[in-house]
């Protein structure tokens, strides 16, 4: 963003955390189950029964490339020796977000990340049963 729009590093820094910062004020309604009771199952299921009945969607880890200080760089460093930042993201059968969790660094296993979004209250827990 630098060199494409011929700013400095420190504007294009600002700038961007300006926009992050509006995304995540209204995050909370866009990245949410549209039934959050679980009331329904998704049609699309229906030929598969019984083997995903409760199914509510799919989830995965990923690791996003990231550049920081050269104080914080030891903390994001992963397997493979790179600076980067775990995500988990989960999404329903229509392809919608419902869930993302950013923030852990270091190069923790996927089921690290998924138990800190389960101890998470945002997190969507299904109804018992």
């Amino acid at each position: 963003m630098q060199y494409r729009f011929g700013k400095s590093k420190g504007s294009v820094s600002k700038k961007f955390g300006e926009v992050l910062e509006a995304l995540f004020s209204f995050a909370h309604t866009v990245i949410r189950p549209k039934d959050e009771n679980y009331s329904t199952i998704h049609h699309k299921l229906s030929k598969y029964s019984p083997y995903f009945d409760g199914c509510l969607g799919a989830l995965d880890g990923t690791r996003v490339p990231v550049e920081v200080s050269c104080n914080e760089r030891d903390d994001y460093i992963n397997r493979t020796g790179r600076t980067t930042q775990n995500v988990l993201a989960i999404c329903d059968f229509d392809k919608q977000y419902t869930y993302i969790s950013v923030g852990m660094v270091e190069a923790n296993h996927d089921m690290a990340i998924l138990k800190k979004g389960l101890e998470c209250p945002k997190y969507p827990h299904p109804p018992q049963g």
